[in-house]
C-alpha cells in the first residue's frame, strides 16, 4: 500500500462522512432518535467496522486505477462481491444494514470514527515501515572503511 493512496482514501472518506452525517443528522432530528437496539437481520456496529474498512480500501484501490467511471464501477462491484464473500454476507443483509445505519446517524458516526481511526493507524504503520526501510538503505549504502594499522618493523 502506498502512503499517498491511504491519504487519498482518508480525504475521500472524510468528505463522504461529512455528507452522510449532515443528511443523517437532519433525518434524525426530523424523525427523532430513540436509541433502539439493532434489529434482527442487521449487522452490529462491531461487524460493520471491518466490512466498511475493506469497502473503503477497495474504493481507494479502484480510484487509484484512474479508469473510466463505468469501468471503475464494474471493478468495484467485483471487489464488493469478494468482500461480502469474505464475511459470508448476502448483498441484502449488507444493504439493509447500510440503510439502517444511514437512518441512525449516531451509530453510523461511531462506525465511521472507528474506520477512520483504523485508516489513520494503517497510515502511521506504513510511514514507520517506510522510515525503517530508508534507514536500512542508508546503512547499506555507506561502506565502513577501517583504517589499516601501521606496524613498525
Amino acid at each position: 500500500m502506498d502512503n499517498q493512496w491511504i491519504k487519498m482514501i482518508s480525504n475521500s472518506f472524510l468528505k463522504q462522512i461529512q455528507r452522510l452525517l449532515l443528511v443523517s443528522f437532519i433525518a434524525t432530528y426530523v424523525s427523532g432518535c430513540d436509541g433502539e437496539e439493532v434489529p434482527e437481520g442487521i449487522l452490529s456496529e462491531e461487524d460493520m467496522i471491518p466490512i466498511m474498512l475493506d469497502i473503503y480500501l477497495a474504493e481507494g484501490k479502484v480510484n487509484e486505477l484512474r479508469v473510466k467511471r463505468d469501468s471503475a464501477l464494474a471493478i468495484f462491484d467485483v471487489y464488493e462481491i469478494k468482500i461480502l464473500e469474505k464475511y459470508e454476507l448476502t448483498d441484502s443483509v449488507y444493504t439493509n444494514s447500510l440503510r439502517y445505519y444511514y437512518d441512525n446517524p449516531l451509530k453510523l458516526e461511531s462506525i465511521y470514527e472507528t474506520v477512520l481511526d483504523s485508516l489513520n493507524l494503517m497510515e502511521k504503520r506504513l510511514d514507520e515501515i517506510k522510515e525503517g526501510e530508508v534507514e536500512k538503505e542508508k546503512g547499506q549504502d555507506s561502506v565502513s572503511i577501517q583504517p589499516k594499522k601501521v606496524v613498525d618493523i
